[in-house]
């Protein structure tokens, strides 16, 4: 692997985890839940980072759900 194709990785692997970040922070903003929107947001792009959309996805899944919880 050279250089060009780890850049690459590293920014397809934010791109995801930025993508998957916006499913919470959107519900988040919506239900004035700004605190647990940026949480949802900031660990989905580590989790992207670090594992792709298998982390990415969950993270962002379980955020959203803990939003809807907390908003009923």
């Amino acid at each position: 692997m050279n250089d060009t194709h780890i850049i690459y990785f590293v920014i397809v692997s934010f791109l995801i985890g930025l993508g998957c970040g916006l499913i919470p922070y959107l519900v988040g903003s919506v239900y004035g839940m700004h605190r647990h929107a940026k949480s949802g947001l900031i660990l989905c792009i580590v989790g992207g980072l670090l594992g792709g959309i298998i982390i990415a996805l969950p993270v962002a899944l379980i955020f959203t759900g803990v939003i809807l919880y907390k908003t009923r």
